[in-house]
């Protein structure tokens, strides 16, 4: 009897100390698929995304610029890895998950930084020196909104930008996977920060 209660608190322990009580020793729960889905996407564990991702393949820069809207100076190799890091900062809240068979939607509150609002500023910035960039030569054009868009970029000090967002998921093989987020809007404009938003109103190119 003793060692059955011992072996039954392990068991407790175990499953505790792997997060799963609440579900008990089987399959994430739609939420904790999500929780590992976010979590490898902003550490870059394409492994991790892909044993939970419907498309076993994203690129959110690939997402941004994929349309007849390449996103302008966005786009340049020299500011790729700064706009990929503003990008993959977020944070992000679990609220809630609701289950219907084999599918489900899992609630999350996205918190990063002001891209739209960042990007927007510089475009505003760049159309008030219109006539001074007009004349000037394509190397000095480069430098000149490249160091518009950075001053803009150096002022997002705080994640103040928050959304919270719906993500669906599927059961495949006794498991929970997220959906292909190709055409979820919402969630790939949460992540950037309102940048999709801004993109698509100032309408670069």
């Amino acid at each position: 009897m003793r060692k059955n209660i011992i072996s039954m608190a392990l068991a407790f322990i175990l499953c505790i100390s792997m997060g799963i009580f609440f579900t008990g020793c089987g399959e994430p729960s739609p939420k904790e698929s999500v929780s590992t889905f976010l979590d490898a996407l902003k550490s870059g564990d394409s492994e991790t995304v892909n044993s939970v991702y419907a498309d076993k393949d994203i690129s959110i820069l690939d997402v941004i610029f994929d349309s007849d809207n390449e996103g302008g100076y966005l786009a340049s190799d020299s500011f790729e890895q700064r706009l990929t890091d503003s990008v993959l900062g977020f944070d992000y809240v679990i609220e809630d998950e609701a289950v219907n068979g084999d599918k489900a939607t899992v609630k999350v509150t996205i918190k990063t930084y002001p891209m739209g609002e960042a990007l927007t500023n510089a475009y505003n910035d760049m159309m008030s020196r219109i006539w001074e960039l007009a004349f000037l030569e394509e190397s000095e054009l480069d430098a000149k909104l490249a160091g518009i868009l950075n001053a803009r970029w150096d002022e997002m000090t705080e994640k103040s930008y928050e959304s919270e967002v719906e993500i669906s998921l599927s059961k495949a093989d006794g498991k929970w996977v997220v959906d292909s987020l190709d055409g979820n809007d919402d969630f790939i404009n949460a992540i950037t920060g309102n940048l999709i938003n801004a993109l698509d109103n100032l309408d670069l190119e």
